[in-house]
């Protein structure tokens, strides 16, 4: 639920930062405008959580790293439990489960590139395209001297390939 939660509000804090323009500037070419409104985006690196039907056990597949033990504090402030942002996402979709497609379309996003464990139901292709872990590979060598609190240490503990 928390995974399903921070994808949520990440789309959110999206949105709350694309408003509708009030104002068009006339130096502005409008025909022009218009093409450049209609592109749609492409998320490079999203950990999308995939929808579990009632019953189901939910999906752990999001990501590789024990997200889960992060400190609380770790958190970036706009999508903590009690952020305005986090408070909203369950109001809007209290008691309904938002199918993933509808999300991206909503976002203006064609394609996201799932940074998961494994895809599978409900995040279909060419939406969602898998891309796979290279965590391991940034930092092939001793990670010592980079790890400055628990998050990393937990990290680096799990990617290390030594």
């Amino acid at each position: 639920m928390k995974g399903a939660l921070a994808v949520l509000s990440c789309c959110l804090l999206w949105a709350c930062g694309h408003a509708p323009e009030t104002a068009v500037d006339p130096a502005i070419d409008s025909q022009l405008a218009r093409e450049i409104a209609q592109i749609k985006a492409i998320d490079h690196h999203a950990h999308p959580v995939r929808p579990t039907a009632a019953g189901e056990a939910p999906d752990t597949d999001y990501d590789a790293l024990p997200v889960e033990s992060l400190a609380p504090q770790s958190d970036p402030i706009r999508m903590r439990a009690d952020s305005s942002v986090t408070v909203e996402a369950h109001r809007l979709f209290s008691g309904k489960k938002p199918d993933p497609v509808a999300l991206l379309d909503q976002l203006g996003i064609e394609s996201m590139f799932a940074n998961r464990v494994t895809m599978g139901p409900g995040l279909p292709a060419p939406r969602f395209l898998w891309v796979p872990f290279d965590d391991a590979l940034m930092y092939p060598l001793s990670n010592a001297s980079l790890i400055h609190n628990s998050d990393r240490q937990a990290f680096f503990e799990d990617e290390s390939v030594f």
